[in-house]
């Protein structure tokens, strides 16, 4: 419900703006704004196209960079996210929010280590910025530099003493070393009281205490974590240990059993994905061998067992189009958009759905998204030419079927489409040249002389 409400509200933001647009259209925030809301409703090609437009009439706003970037972070165009965060960081050079973005990209691109030039010349900038002591100490301690580590997170804390995240690599970083248990133990108290929500940190205050021996104080902490995360294997591991040492025998086999059944049943998860795997399979040679209603009972059992699968909900989607029920389609596509939204394929298919629905400029919107996110792909380009001729926008219809044909040129379908829009636009000589070309490709291939 609440993202019901949610979406309803990006979407009366999106047509106040839109409502403003003719005497906006040359105002950089206008665009900018809109962008902002476009990417929020996950609508990126359009998002893309307004935050170009605000980029091409204010190419000095440091923030328009980052907008964009975030834009093509979301389609993982990775490269060019991290040009357009590195062109933020060059016109905001005391700002971290790009700095800070750049990192988390580099880190979840397993690039860690092109994060720490970043993050060092950031601290040297900003000398006085807490975070960026902290991230900087995140970086090196994950590059397994401890004492590095620890200088930067004990810089962090020197800015800002309430920084928990720092506290707690400092206590993680201290009991490494048997002589500053004390030091570890101190950090890490500091954290959870702080922040008492966070099962990790009484978690990792409960390892401290067992190498200290201090074992009631082990306890405490561990059961602190159980009751946060119960399902953390680790921390009943651990407890299973602090209840053995202070001979509980009972509590101690209980928390072992705990971590075991847990352990199983990450195991069996293992099991349930390779099942899954053998029976989408079996469904794929249903479905491929016209049996699509046994398919499409398969795939209605895996969700039954498994109901955040976005290529089982796309599959359904694609023979309920084929059977002509475009209403039923149309929840499964969007089911599988809400975690697969970069898939250009599932906006294609989303797209021929809103057709079927009369639902065109929806359709264009998605077709445009497919293209952005996967712009060699042909068939989105023909789609799209399609879409625009049936709208009789003959000359946007061209370019983009000239495009299907300059990626597949070998596609005798898509040189006839692009005849009939230059026919329609009245370009005879184009026309017949395509029809020409479409009649050359559909003949059978010579075999050359052997």
């Amino acid at each position: 419900m609440q993202a019901d409400v949610l979406a309803k509200r990006w979407e009366q933001a999106e047509a106040r703006l839109a409502a403003a647009a003719s005497r906006l259209e040359t105002n950089s925030e206008y665009h900018f704004l809109r962008a902002a809301v476009l990417l929020h409703g996950q609508k990126l090609a359009s998002g893309l196209r307004e935050v170009d437009h605000a980029i091409a009439i204010a190419p000095q706003h440091a923030r328009y960079y980052l907008l964009r970037g975030q834009l093509y972070e979301a389609i993982r165009d990775i490269a060019a996210a991290q040009r357009d965060y590195q062109k933020n960081i060059d016109l905001a050079p005391t700002s971290a929010a790009g700095v800070l973005l750049l990192e988390r990209l580099l880190i979840q691109e397993r690039r860690t280590e092109e994060a720490l030039p970043v993050l060092d010349g950031a601290v040297k900038r900003m000398p006085k910025d807490p975070a960026l002591y902290f991230e900087l100490g995140r970086v090196q301690e994950i590059l397994r530099r401890p004492n590095q580590a620890l200088g930067s997170y004990t810089r962090a804390v020197e800015l800002d003493p309430k920084l928990a995240a720092a506290h707690v690599g400092l206590g993680r970083l201290y009991r490494d070393n048997p002589q500053t248990l004390v030091e570890s133990a101190k950090h890490l108290r500091q954290a959870v009281t702080l922040d008492p929500r966070r099962a990790l940190w009484h978690h990792e205050l409960g390892l401290t205490y067992l190498r200290q021996g201090k074992l009631e104080g082990a306890r405490v902490e561990l059961e602190k974590a159980a009751g946060l995360n119960p399902k953390d294997r680790n921390v009943f591991a651990a407890l299973g240990t602090a209840y053995t040492r202070l001979k509980m025998p009972e509590k101690a086999a209980e928390a072992q059993r705990r971590s075991f059944r847990l352990t199983q049943e990450a195991e069996a998860d293992l099991q349930q994905v390779a099942q899954l795997e053998v029976d989408f399979k079996r469904a794929q040679e249903l479905e491929f061998s016209g049996r699509g209603e046994e398919a499409a009972s398969l795939y209605e059992k895996i969700l039954k067992t498994s109901p955040r699968e976005p290529q089982v909900y796309f599959a359904l989607a694609r023979l309920r189009l084929n059977a002509r029920q475009p209403e039923k389609a149309v929840e499964y596509i969007r089911r599988a958009l809400e975690d697969r939204p970069t898939k250009a394929d599932y906006h294609e298919l989303y797209s021929m759905t809103l057709l079927e629905l009369g639902q065109l400029s929806e359709a264009e919107e998605e077709l445009h998204t497919a293209i952005v996110l996967e712009p060699t792909d042909a068939a989105s380009h023909k789609a799209l030419g399609n879409l625009l001729l049936k709208q009789g926008r003959v000359d946007e219809a061209v370019k983009a079927l000239d495009q299907a044909v300059r990626l597949a040129p070998d596609e005798a379908s898509y040189r006839l489409d692009l005849s009939s829009a230059y026919r329609q636009k009245g370009d005879m000589i184009a026309a017949d040249r395509e029809y020409v070309a479409y009649q050359r490709l559909l003949r059978p291939k010579q075999p050359g002389p052997e």
